[in-house]
């Protein structure tokens, strides 16, 4: 009984997600910590037809979004199309999509985006430029 008033109002955590998601008419709006979320599932390997339903999209507005945003994509990786667990950021992540992702932010606008990590610059040459740095080293 003393109890009772703690568990009143708790929120399902499928209810969380989608409150990150707002709509202005029948357009959804893509926040900051919208596109956080967006990142954690693309992360856990989720297809994203499943990421629509969970935060009430379309698949192709979800595909386009993480497009823009910059976050990898996932050819060759086993897409998950059912959520196991009560809570979706409860299923395991994918290291080899979450070490791809390194958040951004800019500083005038506020806007996030993800840019994939490179191991290694590559510079490339043609024999005459590569001729000419020689000499002069």
């Amino acid at each position: 009984p003393a109890f009772h008033g703690l568990f009143v109002n708790r929120v399902s955590p499928l209810e969380q997600i989608k409150s990150l998601f707002q709509t202005r008419g029948s357009r959804l709006s893509w926040s900051n910590d919208g596109l956080d979320m967006l990142a954690e599932l693309w992360k856990r390997s989720f297809t994203a037809s499943l990421i629509a339903t969970l935060i009430g999209a379309t698949p192709g507005a979800v595909r386009e979004r993480a497009n823009r945003a910059g976050l990898p994509p996932r050819h060759g990786i086993t897409l998950i199309d059912a959520v196991e667990f009560a809570d979706p950021l409860d299923h395991p992540v994918c290291h080899a999509i979450s070490d791809q992702i390194v958040a951004k932010e800019d500083t005038d606008n506020g806007r996030r985006w993800f840019v994939q990590k490179k191991d290694k610059r590559r510079v490339h040459y043609s024999k005459d430029r590569a001729k000419r740095i020689a000499r002069f080293h």
